[in-house]
């Protein structure tokens, strides 16, 4: 199961004791099987202590089982139904050029909003949206980099493609293996590590 992590992070540009800071943490694919869920073994301190200090939903329904359409409808407050958008290639600003976005209402209220990660995106890429953000959006890293790695999903894709499969829509041709350990020297190289 491929964990993917993206964080909204708005911090004020005025006193801090004006407005509460707002951190927006969303994961795809992943249950809440964290110690602030009560799970007994997951060990999860970091987490676990940032929502000790903050506010844990406790009650959430999908709106979508695709990603992309829930998160349009967490940030869009539209619910897919309303935006007609049931897949992961279509972006919520063509069904809805104008809506004011979470984020984007945050800016406007004085905040900055950022985001990193996988927030909006299209098939397989993310892409930012220049309304939602005081700064521009940061694209993560490259999820593999060893040589073995990249060249067979390089392989896969160009099977794909000479197949008459569109690698935008079947993702499938671009999956490498679960995990991926570099050399002690490649920290940088990966998500977490370059930003």
């Amino acid at each position: 199961m491929k964990h993917i992590l993206f964080a909204l992070s708005l911090t004020l540009s005025l006193a801090a004791a004006e407005k509460p800071n707002v951190l927006f943490i969303a994961v795809d694919d992943l249950k809440p099987l964290l110690g602030c869920y009560g799970a007994p073994i997951v060990k999860s301190p970091n987490i676990d202590r940032l929502a000790a200090r903050g506010t844990v939903f406790t009650k959430a329904y999908c709106m979508q089982a695709v990603c992309s359409p829930s998160r349009n409808g967490v940030l869009t407050g539209l619910r897919p139904e309303s935006l007609k958008i049931y897949d992961l290639p279509t972006h919520f600003r063509l069904a809805a050029p104008d809506v004011i976005t979470l984020p984007q209402h945050f800016k406007r209220s004085g905040y900055e909003a950022q985001s990193l990660g996988k927030i909006y995106h299209i098939g397989h890429g993310n892409i930012g949206d220049v309304h939602s953000w005081s700064v521009p959006h940061v694209q993560l890293g490259a999820t593999y980099v060893l040589p073995e790695n990249t060249t067979a999903i390089g392989e896969r894709k160009k099977a794909a493609k000479a197949a008459g499969i569109d690698t935008t829509k079947d993702t499938s041709s671009s999956k490498g293996p679960a995990t991926e350990i570099g050399g002690n020297d490649s920290e940088e190289s990966y998500n977490d590590g370059a930003n």
